[in-house]
């Protein structure tokens, strides 16, 4: 009787393994289905530059995949694959919107996904950008705002502003790019990088380098990246708290430079997923402060992560594993009207579940969330 019993139990525990294994063949099947499709489409339907010009003209004017809806409103009009650059603003007080289409690249190195230079109250939100070399440009813009978008898979930066001031980078989902995800490069000011997922980047999560001073970098979910989670050099009097910096190579690396990592007590400073602090008083900050180097410190370090939603843990139980591919199987192809919708399966935020919520997860299968 007991062996018996002990070889149900074997099979059932053998069934479940292979039932597992199964639906992740299935579920990379469908990753590398849907890449195959796309890289097809492309193909047959490569895009010159498409460019906003000064006088609220698109060039070529021919191209039906911008619309201009009024003065200063654009809409991408379906995916765009570019042969080379993607689109360019050459106007003041542009919103390009993607509305959740596609803009893909070339994968050459020296394209951009969308790229803006010398302009003012620009602002580009809702886009998919993925395989040129940077995602979003911005160059010598000030007062702008990059919202909502996904900058996925592209070969250096994913997002690169230079000389940048008083704008807002938001609610993006900035993952897997061979370079930094966010770069702000030579007297970026006054800027605000907020509540980004930032992951798995080849560089550094966030990188501020050579006179980016008094930004604030608050709300961002910095994990996995393959050197640092942030990066400053020479760049000073910035304020970076509420962040969760989880299992970054180096959290954080610091060269001349003297920032602020908290926003003193009881708002408290960052998550970081290395503290081994205490909580004596249960206030949720840690007792000891969170040592960076010799003269930057997060003497307010929180004891708990503040993005309490995995990254992939559609079931928010911990852990991302099969449970987790099954349920965005389930949901796959869905918006937020269809009956099979699953909020916790939209991990980018664009109120689609599709192949680069699939990736999200794929990128943190077997991991644990904390």
């Amino acid at each position: 009787m007991t062996y018996v019993m002990t070889r149900n139990v074997r099979e059932r525990g053998t069934t479940a393994m292979q039932k597992a294994s199964l639906f992740t063949v299935l579920l990379f099947l469908l990753i590398v289905s849907q890449y195959i499709v796309i890289q097809s489409r492309e193909l047959d339907s490569a895009s010159p530059t498409l460019t906003i010009k000064a006088d609220g003209s698109i060039d070529p004017s021919s191209s039906a995949l911008i619309i201009r809806e009024n003065d200063n409103n654009y809409i991408l009009n379906s995916d765009i694959y570019s042969a080379s650059d993607g689109i360019i603003i050459q106007r003041d007080n542009v919103t390009l919107n993607g509305q959740s289409h596609f803009l893909r690249g070339p994968q050459l190195d020296s394209s951009v996904g969308v790229y803006a230079a010398h302009q003012t109250g620009v602002v580009i939100k809702n886009m998919k950008v993925t395989g040129f070399h940077y995602g979003i440009e911005l160059d010598t813009v000030q007062n702008s705002e990059l919202s909502g978008n996904l900058v996925e898979g592209n070969l250096g930066d994913g997002i690169f502003l230079n000389t940048v001031s008083n704008s807002e980078l938001k609610d993006n989902t900035v993952i897997s790019n061979s370079a930094d995800g966010i770069f702000l490069y030579y007297s970026s000011d006054l800027n605000r990088i907020s509540m980004n997922l930032i992951q798995a980047n080849g560089y550094r999560g966030i990188d501020l380098f050579s006179g980016c001073n008094n930004n604030t970098v608050d709300g961002n979910y910095v994990a996995y990246n393959n050197r640092t989670g942030i990066y400053l050099s020479s760049s000073s009097n910035n304020t970076i708290y509420h962040n969760d910096f989880m299992n970054n190579q180096q959290q954080a690396a610091i060269f001349l430079s003297q920032n602020n990592f908290d926003d003193a007590y009881p708002v408290g400073g960052n998550y970081w997923s290395d503290n081994n602090g205490t909580d004596s008083n249960k206030d949720g900050i840690s007792d000891t402060p969170y040592v960076v180097d010799a003269t930057n410190t997060d003497n307010f370090p929180l004891m708990k992560p503040l993005q309490i939603t995995g990254k992939g843990d559609v079931n928010l139980d911990g852990v991302v594993d099969i449970y987790d591919a099954i349920a965005l199987a389930k949901a796959y192809d869905s918006t937020p009207e269809n009956s099979n919708w699953d909020l916790y399966a939209d991990f980018n935020k664009d109120n689609k579940i599709d192949i680069f919520d699939a990736l999200i997860l794929a990128a943190n299968f077997g991991r644990k969330i904390t």
